[in-house]
């Protein structure tokens, strides 16, 4: 026997806009000294889709569900190793669960509002190694408590 959630009615990947993207769209708005910062953010090995983009410049964005989706893949070729792909998934897991948790709070990240923040602790299962981190997955995330500091 298997089960599984049903697929999230989202946009696909090719409907969005990368995330890549829209940081190069702020660019300009930025002091020079942040630029750099955004460039090496954009820069990084994972292509990332938010069905829901935030507004990063949004002091006050609005109060939303703790709930966000992603689509994300590697964007270069990885060879055949399942190791390799569990991996890579593992590595883009982390980018945006803080921010999930924000949602609710009508805070982005980052924000002059929060001090440091980490994420120390998550988990994945991998139920199957049929799946490949350089070809679109959707990142579906829910943060369902926050509170004491984590």
């Amino acid at each position: 026997m298997s089960h599984q959630l049903s697929m999230p009615d989202v946009p696909p990947p090719e409907a969005l806009v990368s995330h890549a993207e829209l940081l190069q769209r702020l660019a300009p708005l930025l002091p020079a000294s942040m630029r750099k910062t955004l460039e090496n953010i954009a820069s990084i090995p994972i292509e990332m889709r938010f069905v829901d983009p935030p507004d990063l410049l949004d002091p006050n964005p609005p109060l939303k569900a703790a709930t966000q989706h992603i689509w994300v893949k590697v964007k270069q070729r990885l060879n055949d190793s399942p190791h390799v792909h569990r991996a890579s998934a593992a590595y883009f897991s982390d980018h945006a669960l803080l921010a999930t948790a924000l949602r609710p709070h009508g805070v982005n990240f980052p924000s002059p509002k929060l001090g440091a923040m980490a994420s120390l602790d998550h988990s994945m299962w991998f139920h199957s190694s049929s799946f490949r981190a350089d070809e679109w997955m959707l990142y579906s995330m829910h943060s369902p408590w926050a509170g004491n500091g984590r």
